[in-house]
C-alpha cells in the first residue's frame, strides 16, 4: 500500500510592504538629479545642437557692425594687416589673433563685417570644444545648463561680433581643457611611465593661450596646481619642462625670422605691473600696491561685473561695489573646489583654473581700467563651478529636499539672460551705419579721420589719440598714436643736473600765478622752459607745480633781476632743489617739451588731430606742453563739428617755428 502523497504546502503570502521593499532593492528609486541626468544623457547630442543653433541665432541678432571705441579691437586689425602685408610679427596684446585674422585681410581687405563673422565661427568652435571636453565627464544637468546659459548671454556673445581676442582665447581655452582631460585626468589610474607627447601637446595649447593674451600664462600655474594637489610629481616635471621647451623653440624661430629677442608676455607683464600703465616713471607696483589692487579689482569685477554678466544686476549700475558679495562669491568658489576634489576631478580642475585666473587678472589689471572683457573668458567656468556647488550640496541626504531648486535657478538665470539679450538686440537693430549711436565727440573724431584720408597728401602722417580707430574709419590709412605723455622721474633730473653742472633754475608755478609781467619777460620765460614738474595724478598743463628754466646768457641777468623785483622765486642751489623735488608725499614727474616735439619729429609727423573727446585728453595735454613754449607750433587747417558741439580739428605742424625744418 502506497503512502499518501504529501499535500503540497501553501506558499506563504508575502506582505505588500515586503514586496515593495524587494522591488525597490531590485530596481531602486532614482533621485531627482539621477532622473534628470538619465534623461539628458539620452538626449545630450540633441541638446548640444539645440544650444548650438540658439547660440548662432543669438549671435546674429546681437551682431554689431560697428568697431568699438576702445581701440583695442581695431588695433588687432592693424597688426593683422601689417603681418600679411609686411610680414611684421604682431607685438603686444598677443600675436596669435592678428595672425589668425591676416588671411581674411589678404582675401577681403579691411572689411570689418567679414572679420567680425570670423569671431562668430570661433565662438561656435568654443561651444563645440566645451561640449566635447565635459561630455560624459560631469553630470549632464551641469553641462546642459552652461550650454544654454552661454547660448543667450549677450555679454559673452558680444565678442562673437567683435575683433577682440576674447573669442579666440575662449576657443583655445576649451581646447586646452579637452586635451588636459583626455590625456591626463582620463588616464590618472594608469601606471605608465612619464609620457612626453601628451605634455608637449598640452604645452602647445598653453603657449597658444599665452600668445593670444598674456594672462594665459596663468594656465601654467593652474595645471601645475592640479598636479600638485593630486601628488603627480612626474607630471609637474614633465609639463614644466615641456612648456619651457616649446617657449624656447618659439623664441628661437622668432629670432631667426624676425630678429627679435623680446619674449612677448614678459614685455606685457612689465607694463602691467607698473604703478601707472601710462606713466612708467612712477615705477613698478610694490607689495602693498598689489594687495590693494587685488582687493579693489575683486570688488569691481566680482561684486559688480560678474553678477551683471550673470543677469542679477542691471547693466546701468557699473559703479557700485559690494564687498560682502565678493567675499561670498570667493567662499562659494573655494567650497566648490573642496567638494569637487573627491567628487569630480574635472570640476576640481575647472575650479582651480577659475580661481588662478581670477587672482592673476586682479593682480595685473590696473584699477582705473573697467572692462568686463577681462573676465569674460572665465564666465562659463564660473557658471559651472558655482552650479556644481549647489549640485553637490543639494545631493547631501540632509539637503536633498532642495534639489528642485537647482533647475529653478538655471531657468531663472536663462530667463534673465534672454531678457537682457532682447534689450541689447533691439538696440543693435537700430544701428544703420558705422556712425550710428556715436556721441558728437566721437562722430566728429571719426569723420575727420575719414577726411584726413581723402584730403591730406599720401606722405602726410597724422598724430592722434586713437590711431587704430582712425585707421578703420580712414579705410586703412596709418596714423601715429599719442597714447601717453612721456614723463621722467625727479631722480633722473637731479642726477643729470649734478653730473653736467647745469645752470637751470626751478621756479614754482605758485609764485608766478596772478603776477603781471612785461611782454618781453613773458616771451623770454616761455622760450626758456626746459621742463615742467607735474603731479602724476594730474598730467595737465594747468596742474604744473614748477618750471625748469634755462635762461640764455644774453638775458639771464636781466631776467633774474626782473623776477627778483616781482618777488618770483628762482632756485638754482642743488641741495635746495633736491629738497623741493623730493618733498615727502609728493608724486612729481618731469615733462620735457623738447623731448615731446622730438618724438613727433622722429616719427615724421606732419599733422595732429585733436578732438573734444570726453574721456581722452592725452593729445591736448601733449601738445599743450609744446604750445606753451611755442604758440606758433601749429596751424589749424580743418574743423568738423560746430564750436558748441564737441568739434574735431586737424592742425599742420610748423617745424620751422620750433627751429626744425
Amino acid at each position: 500500500m502506497k503512502p499518501m502523497p504529501e499535500k503540497p504546502s501553501r506558499p506563504k503570502l508575502i506582505k505588500q510592504a515586503d514586496k515593495k521593499a524587494v522591488q525597490k532593492k531590485v530596481n531602486p528609486q532614482l533621485s531627482l538629479f539621477e532622473r534628470i541626468n538619465k534623461f539628458l544623457d539620452n538626449h545630450l547630442n540633441t541638446i548640444f545642437w539645440v544650444s548650438f543653433c540658439l547660440t548662432l541665432l543669438s549671435a546674429l541678432l546681437l551682431f554689431d557692425i560697428r568697431i568699438s571705441l576702445s581701440g583695442d579691437d581695431s588695433a588687432y586689425i592693424i597688426r593683422a594687416a601689417d603681418f600679411i602685408r609686411h610680414f611684421t610679427l604682431p607685438g603686444f596684446q598677443g600675436p596669435l589673433y592678428p595672425i589668425v585674422l591676416s588671411p581674411f585681410i589678404r582675401i577681403f581687405g579691411i572689411k570689418v563685417v567679414i572679420l567680425k563673422f570670423v569671431s562668430i565661427v570661433i565662438m561656435l568652435g568654443f561651444l563645440w570644444f566645451i561640449y566635447k571636453a565635459f561630455k560624459n565627464r560631469i553630470p549632464s544637468l551641469l553641462l546642459s545648463s552652461i550650454l544654454f546659459l552661454i547660448s543667450v548671454n549677450s555679454f559673452i556673445l558680444y565678442y562673437a561680433s567683435q575683433t577682440y581676442s576674447e573669442a579666440l582665447f575662449m576657443f583655445l581655452q576649451a581646447l586646452t581643457f579637452l586635451v588636459f582631460f583626455t590625456y591626463f585626468i582620463d588616464r590618472e589610474k594608469e601606471t605608465d611611465n612619464l609620457r612626453l607627447k601628451p605634455h608637449l601637446i598640452l604645452a602647445l595649447c598653453v603657449l597658444s593661450l599665452v600668445l593670444t593674451r598674456s594672462i594665459g600664462f596663468a594656465a601654467v600655474f593652474a595645471i601645475a596646481g592640479y598636479f600638485l594637489f593630486k601628488g603627480q610629481w612626474k607630471n609637474i616635471l614633465g609639463f614644466v619642462i615641456s612648456f619651457a621647451f616649446v617657449v624656447a623653440v618659439f623664441e628661437i624661430i622668432k629670432y631667426f625670422i624676425w630678429k627679435t629677442t623680446d619674449i612677448d608676455f614678459t614685455v606685457q607683464i612689465k607694463s602691467l605691473t607698473a604703478k601707472d600703465y601710462y606713466n612708467p616713471a612712477m615705477g613698478s607696483e610694490d607689495l602693498a600696491g598689489f594687495i590693494q589692487r587685488f582687493f579693489s579689482n575683486s570688488n569691481k569685477y566680482i561684486s559688480n561685473y560678474l553678477y551683471t554678466i550673470i543677469g542679477l544686476f542691471k547693466p546701468e549700475d557699473t559703479f557700485s561695489v559690494y564687498p560682502a558679495v565678493t567675499f561670498l562669491t570667493y567662499l562659494m568658489l573655494f567650497a566648490s573646489v573642496i567638494l569637487a576634489f573627491k567628487k569630480n576631478s574635472y570640476l576640481f580642475f575647472t575650479g582651480i583654473y577659475t580661481l588662478v585666473f581670477f587672482v592673476f587678472t586682479f593682480l595685473m589689471v590696473n584699477t582705473y581700467w573697467g572692462q568686463n572683457r577681462f573676465i569674460i573668458p572665465y564666465i562659463p567656468m564660473v557658471f559651472l563651478v558655482i552650479l556644481s556647488l549647489f549640485y553637490y550640496v543639494f545631493s547631501l541626504k540632509q539637503l536633498s529636499v532642495f534639489k528642485g531648486l537647482l533647475p529653478v535657478i538655471v531657468v531663472i538665470l536663462f530667463i534673465l539672460a534672454i531678457n537682457t539679450s532682447v534689450q541689447v538686440a533691439a538696440a543693435t537693430r537700430q544701428v544703420k551705419d558705422k556712425y550710428s549711436g556715436l556721441t558728437p565727440d566721437w562722430e566728429n573724431y571719426c569723420k575727420i579721420s575719414e577726411w584726413a584720408s581723402a584730403n591730406l597728401p599720401m606722405d602726410a602722417l597724422v598724430a592722434c589719440r586713437k590711431p587704430s580707430i582712425s585707421f578703420i574709419y580712414s579705410n586703412g590709412r596709418r596714423f601715429f598714436g599719442i597714447t601717453r605723455v612721456p614723463a621722467y622721474s625727479v631722480d633722473s633730473c637731479l642726477i643729470n643736473w649734478q653730473q653736467k653742472h647745469l645752470h637751470y633754475y626751478l621756479i614754482p608755478a605758485s609764485s608766478i600765478r596772478n603776477n603781471h609781467v612785461s611782454k618781453e619777460l613773458f616771451f623770454s620765460f616761455k622760450k626758456s622752459v626746459i621742463g615742467y614738474g607735474v603731479n602724476n595724478d594730474e598730467l595737465g598743463t594747468h596742474n604744473v607745480k614748477f618750471y625748469l628754466m634755462d635762461f640764455p646768457d644774453s638775458i639771464r641777468t636781466r631776467t633774474l633781476n626782473e623776477l627778483d623785483r616781482l618777488k618770483i622765486d628762482a632756485f638754482s642751489d642743488f641741495e635746495t632743489l633736491r629738497g623741493i623735488l623730493n618733498e615727502p608725499g609728493s608724486k612729481i614727474s618731469i615733462i620735457y617739451p623738447d623731448s615731446l616735439f622730438q618724438m613727433l619729429a622722429k616719427a615724421k609727423v606732419t599733422h595732429v588731430l585733436t578732438a573734444n573727446l570726453r574721456s581722452y585728453k592725452t593729445v591736448e595735454r601733449f601738445m599743450g606742453y609744446i604750445e606753451f613754449k611755442d604758440p606758433g607750433i601749429w596751424t589749424k587747417i580743418m574743423q568738423i563739428g560746430n564750436d558748441d558741439n564737441e568739434p574735431a580739428y586737424i592742425y599742420k605742424l610748423n617745424y620751422d617755428s620750433y627751429g626744425l625744418n
